[in-house]
C-alpha cells in the first residue's frame, strides 16, 4: 500500500513539472544573474552595502584641467608699472619698444635690423619730428610696426600740468602722426622719462590710449654706458614677457644700435620670440 502511495506521489510531481515547466533540478550560476539572455542584458549592479558606501568619496574627483592648462599672466604683474600702467607684455613673448623718434639717420637702421630678423616692435613718436619727419613715420607704419604717442616735445612734466594742457599735447601729437599716416591706430601712451602721474594715465585712457611702462631699461640713453654695458644689461634682464625700453632718437644712438645688432641673433639663437604691443 506505501508503494502504491509512492508511486502515485512520484507520477503527481513529475505531472505538475511537466504542465508548469518548474524546474527539477538546481544548475549552476553563470555570473549573469539570470537563466535568460534577456534577463541578463537588462541586469543591473546590486546596490551599495552599507560596507560599499563608506569607501565611496563624499564628492566627484575634480578634474585636471588647471594642469593642462598653460599658465595664465598675473595681471597685478602685467600691470604693475605707476598707477597700473603696463610694464610686461602678458604672454611669453618679449616686446622691444623704441623711444624718442623717428630719427633720419638711426630709425632707418633700427627698422633695417628688426626687418631682417622678422621681428615687430612699437615705436613711441614724439610728435614734432613725427611732424618733420612723415616718410619715417609712414615707414614704421608699413613695416608692420605699432605707434606710440610720447608727447610733443618729450616733456618731462607734462603729467603735472592741467588737464587741458595734457590733452591738447597728446591730441597734436597724434594730429602729427596720422598726416603721415591717415586714421592710423595709436593704442599707445609713454610719458617721458616713466614720470607717471594719475591724472596722465586717466586722460591717455580717455582718448583710447593704453599707458605702457617697461621692466629693462639698459640705460642707452646715458652717453657714459657703452655699447657693450648696454648689451650685457639686455642679456642679464630681458627674458619672456618683458617689455624692453631702447631708444632710436635719444643722444647715444650708435651705442644702442650697435648693442641692438649684437644681442638680437643672441635672444633668437636662446629661444625668445617678439611681439609688438
Amino acid at each position: 500500500m506505501n508503494r502504491r502511495l509512492l508511486i502515485l506521489g512520484g507520477a503527481t510531481v513529475l505531472l505538475l513539472g511537466l504542465v508548469f515547466n518548474l524546474p527539477l533540478t538546481s544548475s549552476p550560476s553563470d555570473g549573469t544573474g539570470s537563466d535568460h539572455p534577456e534577463v541578463a542584458a537588462t541586469h543591473r549592479p546590486a546596490e551599495p552595502t552599507p560596507s560599499d558606501e563608506d569607501d565611496q568619496p563624499d564628492h566627484e574627483p575634480e578634474d585636471d584641467f588647471d594642469q593642462v592648462e598653460p599658465p595664465r599672466p598675473d595681471l597685478n604683474e602685467v600691470y604693475g608699472g605707476i598707477f597700473n600702467t603696463r610694464k610686461l607684455t602678458g604672454s611669453d613673448s618679449v616686446a622691444l619698444t623704441f623711444d624718442d623718434g623717428p630719427h633720419p639717420e638711426w630709425t632707418p637702421q633700427v627698422l633695417a635690423q628688426l626687418r631682417q630678423h622678422d621681428i615687430k616692435a612699437t615705436f613711441c613718436l614724439i610728435g614734432k619730428y613725427a611732424e618733420n619727419h612723415p616718410d619715417l613715420v609712414a615707414q614704421i607704419h608699413a613695416d608692420g610696426h605699432t605707434l606710440c604717442n610720447h608727447s610733443w616735445l618729450h616733456e618731462m612734466d607734462l603729467g603735472e600740468q592741467s588737464p587741458n594742457v595734457i590733452r591738447e599735447n597728446l591730441e597734436r601729437t597724434n594730429d602729427a602722426i596720422r598726416a603721415a599716416v591717415p586714421d592710423a591706430e595709436i593704442p599707445y601712451f609713454r610719458h617721458a622719462g616713466g614720470n607717471w602721474t594719475l591724472r596722465v594715465v586717466h586722460i591717455s585712457e580717455q582718448m583710447g590710449m593704453e599707458s605702457i611702462h617697461w621692466d629693462v631699461d639698459p640705460r642707452d640713453w646715458d652717453v657714459e654706458h657703452e655699447r657693450d654695458d648696454i648689451y650685457d644689461d639686455l642679456v642679464a634682464a630681458t627674458e619672456p614677457g618683458s617689455i624692453v625700453l631702447l631708444h632710436d632718437g635719444a643722444s647715444n644712438q650708435e651705442e644702442m644700435y650697435e648693442a641692438l645688432r649684437k644681442v638680437l641673433p643672441y635672444w633668437i639663437s636662446h629661444g625668445l620670440d617678439f611681439t609688438e604691443l
